[in-house]
This record gives C-alpha cells, sequence and structure tokens, in this order.
C-alpha cells in the first residue's frame, strides 16, 4: 500500500478525492479476487498496487470497466512474478518466507479449494466474468482469446464447480 501513497503524492491527480474512494472500494475486491485466481496472496498485493499505479498513467476515460481492467493488468503482473519465482526456484535462488498462518487460513475456503480445481485459465476468466462483470466480448479482448474459447472455458469451469459442490 505504501507504493500506491508514494504514487499519489507525486500525481496531483491521481490524490482527487473520487480516485482515493474508487481505489478503496476497488483495492480489497482486487486482493480477494487475485488471490481467489492464484489460490495464494503470494504477490497478489503487489500486483494490485502495480496496476493502480498503472491506471495512474492510463486514460481512465477510455476504460469502460475499471476494475476489470485493473484486475486484468494486476493478474497480467502477477504471472509474470509468478515465472520470475519459477526461474528462480529452478535456479535455486532463496525466496522470502510467506505467512505460513495467512496461507493456511486461505487455503482452507472451500471455494479457493474449488477454485484451486481448475485450470489456471478456467480460474482467471471464472473470477474476471462473476467477481468483476466482464462480457464474454470484453474477457475475449483482454485474454486475446476467441470469444468461443471464452465461452467454453466459463461453461467447463462452471460444470466442474457443480460437480465439485455435488460431491460435498
Amino acid at each position: 500500500m505504501h507504493y500506491y501513497v508514494d504514487v499519489v503524492e507525486r500525481e496531483p491527480q491521481a490524490g482527487s478525492a473520487a480516485w482515493s474512494r474508487r481505489y478503496a472500494e476497488l483495492q480489497p475486491r482486487l486482493v480477494r479476487a487475485l488471490a481467489a485466481t492464484a489460490g495464494t496472496y503470494v504477490g497478489v498485493e503487489d500486483a494490485v498496487h502495480d496496476a493502480f499505479a498503472a491506471a495512474l498513467s492510463a486514460d481512465r476515460e477510455q476504460i469502460d470497466n475499471l476494475g476489470g481492467w485493473l484486475y486484468t493488468v494486476a493478474l497480467r503482473t502477477l504471472r509474470r512474478a509468478q515465472r520470475r519465482d519459477a526461474i528462480a526456484r529452478a535456479l535455486r535462488l532463496p525466496r522470502a518466507p510467506v505467512s505460513g498462518e495467512l496461507e493456511r487460513a486461505v487455503m482452507r475456503i472451500d471455494l479457493l479449494a474449488d477454485l484451486a480445481a481448475l485450470s489456471g485459465r478456467e480460474r482467471e476468466l471464472l473470477v474476471a466474468r462473476h467477481y468483476f462483470g466482464l462480457t464474454q466480448d470484453e474477457l475475449a479482448r483482454s485474454f486475446h482469446m476467441p470469444r468461443g474459447t471464452v465461452s467454453a472455458t466459463l461453461s467447463r469451469a462452471a460444470a466442474k464447480l457443480r460437480a465439485r459442490e455435488r460431491t460435498r
């Protein structure tokens, strides 16, 4: 959160009351959505703050769904960080410690367990669709995939979640 505060102080238009309200409204939702998508909170806060920083320099008048746009940018940032972490693990570079208590609490939540059973792409699309209200056309544009693929992926993910629910 400190990074966002630093950017607000440097960017006069970002310090507006309206922008501060949008940040307060969207930041917790984005953190929860990315954690649900990734199955962990590791790196999520940083990715969300980077997305807000990117929004400060973007033409926000051209963004129809700010929450969806921020989610997509944060998700891309998180993916890049995860790829860097995977390379660091492969090279056996030391990694920052993770809060074990928080991580265990997150993993106990049924929804996260259900989402974890989905493929990464299924999780990403499902969260963007149902948590941020992106349409299938918006998802297709944001994720650079055909609309039919988006539709099929969402249907498959929903069917998997329904099947898991029936087994409880």
